[in-house]
């Protein structure tokens, strides 16, 4: 019986966000195919972008770990970089508008073990 309640709240729910076209504003993180083009693009801009932004310490991309979009407009990814001695791990948060990308924030991050 708690299953069927739980369908059928799942449901309303459901029906009532297509019914109205956006009853409740939820917005539902998309993880996006770190080899997919566009996320290399944006990857790299980041890199280049933070380069241009910094006092010397230039890197390069080595490996791209995750991207996730939210709403198409708002990208996070977490990126392995090196400066030529060190790879570190960072987080860029991008958005798109209408041409092109803007870096939000570009941080260190710690590996987690």
């Amino acid at each position: 019986m708690k299953t069927n309640s739980l369908i059928t709240i799942i449901l309303s729910l459901f029906f009532l966000v297509t019914a109205t076209g956006s009853a409740m504003n939820v917005i539902l993180p998309l993880n996006l195919d770190v080899d997919d083009p566009a996320v290399i693009e944006m990857a790299k801009f980041a890199i280049a972008e933070h380069n241009e932004r910094s006092n010397g310490n230039l890197l390069e991309l080595a490996h791209i770990l995750s991207c996730t979009g939210y709403t198409y407009a708002f990208y996070s990814l977490e990126l392995l970089a090196n400066d030529g001695a060190i790879t570190n791990k960072y987080l860029a948060r991008l958005l798109h508008t209408k041409a092109n990308y803007e870096l939000q924030s570009f941080q260190l991050v710690p590996f987690l073990s």
